[in-house]
């Protein structure tokens, strides 16, 4: 089964599927079809790995402010990047559960990776 997913692109976005990780190749013994479809898939498409449950990191910006353990994580306005959420509870867009604190003040950047829970799957 193949989904479009593209990067979040606002604040609080529903319909998140997971945590971008990186592209591969589409593996033909995936799909029951025959060569010509698979090239025009292959030629059309990029497969990606998403994590969405478990742990693991996730890109974070301090938009909404500095992230504590626990804080849950959701969508910034930033293309993929993630932000605190501004309460604690599990929402729809919800992404993950942040494993440890940034502030913002002491960062040398405005982006980091942090470990998470994923709550999305």
């Amino acid at each position: 089964m193949l989904h479009e997913v593209r990067l979040s692109s606002k604040p609080r976005q529903r319909g998140k599927a997971g945590v971008y990780v990186s592209a591969t190749a589409i593996n033909p013994e995936h799909f029951d079809m025959t060569d010509d479809k698979f090239t025009e898939l292959e030629d059309t498409y990029t497969a990606g790995i998403m994590n969405a449950l478990g742990e693991g990191q996730i890109l974070v910006c301090g938009e909404s402010g500095d992230i504590e353990i626990g804080d849950y994580i959701v969508t910034s306005s930033r293309p993929g990047v993630g932000m605190r959420q501004e309460d604690d509870v599990l929402r729809s867009y919800t992404i993950a559960e942040a494993r440890e604190a940034v502030n913002w003040t002491e960062e040398g950047s405005d982006e980091r990776l942090i470990s998470c829970k994923y709550l999305c799957g």
